[in-house]
């Protein structure tokens, strides 16, 4: 995916009844940062309220840095409700947290990924999320020739979009 808002859900649960502790998230950008690509910034607007504790992780950044944020909308969803992450927190097979992890860049083009911290009984590890085995790409829209924003419906949204032929 390359965007300079990169959005990744992130459901973590146990496997077994025994509590598992998530200590940190993080994000991991892995080098080389590039220059932007040109191209054209495509944005969709859909999807249905929902409820996530929300990281925003800054990948101009080196190291990244992740905050908690508790305003604003994600990919334009109005109806988001933004809970702030307060670490530790605790998950069983019976129990998950859902989080969104944001990775924003306005200068380059880089590869990520997500590290989350865990313990549960004397044991400590990190889990690696990327996108099935490859990193997450993203990048800066600062290089966009054009921007165009599409309804869910499949309409142009003109108001919102410029240099996009139809």
């Amino acid at each position: 995916m390359r965007s300079n808002r990169h959005e990744v859900v992130l459901t973590v649960q146990g496997t077994t009844q025994a509590r598992v502790v998530i200590d940190r998230i993080r994000v991991v950008v892995l080098e080389p940062r590039r220059s932007p690509v040109r191209g054209t910034e495509i944005d969709i607007l859909c999807g249905e309220p929902f409820e996530y504790r929300y990281l925003e992780a800054n990948l101009d950044r080196n190291p990244p840095t992740v905050t908690s944020k508790t305003t604003g909308s994600i990919s334009g969803e109005p109806d988001a409700r933004l809970d702030p992450a307060k670490f530790p927190y605790q998950v069983a097979i019976d129990e998950a947290e859902s989080f969104v992890v944001s990775g924003v860049v306005s200068k380059f083009d880089v590869d990520w990924r997500i590290e989350v911290d865990w313990s549960s009984q004397g044991k400590v590890g990190t889990v690696v999320v990327d996108d099935k085995g490859a990193p997450f790409h993203s990048t800066s829209t600062s290089n966009a020739e054009a921007k165009c924003v599409w309804a869910d419906a499949g309409g142009l949204i003109s108001d919102m979009s410029s240099n996009c032929a139809r």
